[in-house]
C-alpha cells in the first residue's frame, strides 16, 4: 500500500481488462480511479495497521473490504466493482451472504443450485461453531430421500425435453412430406388431364406428334406416382415414430 503510484497503475490495468471483456463501462473508469486513490490514502494514513495485520489465510477478504470500502459512501462505485470481482473469483464467492467459502469445495461447472446449497451449508456450520455442533434430526436424515426424488424428477424432465425435441423434428418432417405429397398429387392430376386431352386431339386430327406428347406426359405422371408412393411410405414411418414417442 506504500507504493500508491504502482498500485494505481495495476488498478488501471485491471480496469482496462474489465472494459475489454465488457464487464465495465469505460465512462466509469475515472470515478473508480479517484475512489481507489481515496482508499489508498486511507490505507496509508488512517488504516495502515489494519492493512498490515490482514491475514489472507484466516481473515475474510470480503468482510475486510466491506468494512474499509463498502461502509464508506464516497467509495460506493468501487465497492460495487469489488463485489462483482469477488463473485467472479474462483475461491471467494457465494453471491448470497458474505461471499466467502472454502475454495476446496468448489468444482468447475458446478450448477447454481449445488453452489447455493454448499454455500448455505458452509455458512450454517460456521455460524453454529463447527461440524460437532450439527444436530442430525429427522429432516436432515430425510435429505437423501429428497435428493433422490429431485434427481428422478430431473431425469424425467430431461427425458420429456428429449421427447419434445424428437416430436418437433417428426412434425417438421411430416409437414414437409405433406407439402410435397400435395404438390405431386396436383402435378400428376394435371399431367393426366393434359395427356387425355392431347390423346383425344391426336385421334380427332390424326396428329401423331400430339400422341407422342400425350405419352410423354403419362410417363412423367407415372414417375411422379412412384415418387408419391415413396413419400407416403415416409409418412407411414413417421406415423410409427410419432406413436412410439
Amino acid at each position: 500500500m506504500t507504493d500508491k503510484e504502482g498500485c494505481c497503475a495495476k488498478f488501471n490495468v485491471g480496469l482496462s481488462e474489465l472494459v475489454k471483456c465488457r464487464r465495465l463501462n469505460i465512462r466509469d473508469c475515472d470515478s473508480l480511479v479517484l475512489q481507489y486513490s481515496e482508499f489508498l490514502d486511507l490505507a496509508i494514513k488512517a488504516e495502515k495497521s489494519a492493512m498490515e495485520e490482514f491475514n489472507f489465510k484466516v481473515d475474510r477478504l470480503d468482510m475486510f473490504l466491506q468494512k474499509h470500502i463498502g461502509s464508506v459512501s464516497s467509495m460506493s462505485k468501487l465497492w460495487d466493482l469489488l463485489r462483482e470481482l469477488l463473485i467472479l473469483s474462483h475461491g471467494q464467492a457465494t453471491g448470497e451472504r458474505g461471499f466467502s467459502i472454502n475454495w476446496q469445495v468448489m468444482i468447475k461447472n458446478m450448477k447454481e443450485q449445488t453452489l447455493v446449497a454448499q454455500c448455505t451449508i458452509h455458512d450454517h456450520i460456521q455460524s453454529i461453531g463447527g461440524l460437532g455442533q450439527v444436530v442430525v434430526n429427522k429432516e436432515l436424515l430425510a435429505g437423501r430421500q429428497h435428493y433422490s426424488a429431485y434427481l428422478e424428477e430431473q431425469k424425467k424432465e430431461q427425458q420429456q425435453a428429449f421427447r419434445n425435441r424428437k416430436w418437433k423434428i417428426v412434425l417438421g418432417k411430416k409437414a414437409e412430406f405433406e407439402k410435397k405429397k400435395k404438390r405431386l398429387a396436383s402435378e400428376i392430376s394435371a399431367s393426366q388431364l393434359n395427356a387425355d386431352s392431347l390423346a383425344k386431339e391426336a385421334e380427332e386430327k390424326a396428329k401423331p406428334v400430339l400422341l407422342t406428347k400425350s405419352n410423354a406426359l403419362r410417363k412423367a405422371a407415372k414417375e411422379k406416382e412412384r415418387a408419391l408412393g415413396k413419400i407416403e411410405d415416409e409418412l407411414r414411418e413417421l406415423a410409427k415414430k410419432s406413436a412410439s414417442l
